[in-house]
């Protein structure tokens, strides 16, 4: 396992971080596609206080993986999988999360305001945008 790994603004398209435990990893401005063939991140993995800020997640695949207190402030997640994740006290204010899948998440004390969640589905009521 290696901590406090810096993809801050780099290029991952095309990256499979599949299996990889990355504790306290930094994606701030880092642009990560995903795609049927090759999910950058699976189910599993631990992205515990990973840094997303700004990051281009559009229909990333987040299922089932730890990321609590983890970071999506601002960035793009239209069409993302966080189907069954642990995203307790994670922050995606300002985030596109429209027609995002948060069924079975637990998303305690995480936050979403100034975030799009149009057609996003979440377990139970939708989070609050505004204060």
């Amino acid at each position: 396992m290696t901590n406090n790994i810096d993809f801050k603004g780099q290029d991952l398209r095309g990256r499979d971080f599949q299996g990889q435990i990355l504790p306290g990893a930094d994606f701030t401005g880092a642009r990560i596609d995903s795609r049927a063939d090759t999910d950058p991140i699976t189910t599993g993995d631990k992205l515990l206080h990973t840094d997303f800020t700004d990051s281009d997640l559009t229909g990333a695949t987040f299922a089932n993986v730890r990321g609590d207190r983890a970071l999506f402030t601002g960035c793009s997640a239209a069409r993302a999988n966080f189907t069954g994740a642990d995203l307790t006290l994670s922050n995606f204010n300002d985030a596109d999360l429209t027609d995002a899948n948060f069924t079975g998440a637990r998303i305690d004390g995480a936050s979403f305001l100034g975030a799009n969640i149009t057609g996003a589905q979440f377990p139970g009521e939708p989070p609050a945008t505004t204060i």
